[in-house]
């Protein structure tokens, strides 16, 4: 049950992450991080 749950929550982390990525790309594309990012 333990594995399970891990990787639940490990693709959810991973679907976000994609999610936040993609975002980030579709509003700007050339815009440079903060240096404090």
């Amino acid at each position: 049950m333990g594995c399970q749950v891990l990787r639940i929550i490990w693709i959810g982390r991973q679907l976000l992450n994609n999610q936040i990525v993609g975002r980030h790309e579709e509003e700007d594309e050339e815009t440079v991080l903060p240096a404090d990012y």
